[in-house]
């Protein structure tokens, strides 16, 4: 009977939880600054940020009454990532400020997180895909980050759950990205 009553009165707050949770449109991710372990000599170039993804949304929600809600990143999102990438480089001495024939551009071509979700449970799966390219005269180097992830929880998950998740999904990437050797090992080839 204890049990029954438990059950019960954990259905009926996970039912409040997920009436109660609503999502906004749009959605500011929190990207941090990575600390670059890999050393390097001092390089200047410019940085650029590509946006190449087919769907503007970042996150998109399917409830279980197969209701979809879209979540778009805020309007000055790709100058955030363009800002942590300037931040993080700029701290390990290479030098953004001035314009250059070197170039450093962030192509985007994923970031997606897509969450099916009902009262009780949840699916998150996530794919993000950057690349590297760095072009100086006749030089190139392209390289890709991806990552792909698909995690399962208890209860539906918050904005601020989402966001949190979404974030630390795509500072991982911006880690391996930054602290990558070929990466570095092709910005000290830039004269």
């Amino acid at each position: 009977m204890l049990y029954q009553r438990l059950l019960l009165l954990l259905t009926c707050i996970g039912l409040l939880y997920g009436c109660s949770t609503t999502m906004p449109d749009n959605l500011s991710l929190r990207i941090q600054v990575v600390d670059i372990d890999v050393s390097i000599k001092s390089t200047s170039f410019d940085i650029e940020i590509h946006d190449k993804r087919t769907n503007p949304a970042i996150v998109e929600i399917v409830y279980s009454s197969n209701r979809k809600k879209n979540i778009l990143p805020r309007s000055n999102f790709m100058d955030e990532l363009k800002n942590t990438f300037q931040k993080s480089l700029t701290n390990k001495g290479y030098d953004t400020s001035e314009p250059t024939q070197a170039k450093l551009s962030i192509v985007v071509n994923t970031l997606k997180m897509k969450v099916k979700q009902s009262n009780l449970k949840h699916t998150i799966r996530t794919k993000i895909a950057l690349q590297a390219i760095i072009v100086h005269h006749s030089k190139r180097f392209k390289k890709s980050y991806q990552l792909k992830t698909k995690t399962e929880g208890t209860l539906a998950l918050s904005a601020t759950d989402i966001r949190n998740n979404l974030s630390r999904q795509l500072n991982n990437v911006i880690r391996s990205m930054l602290n990558d050797p070929e990466l570095h090992k092709a910005f000290n080839k830039i004269e």
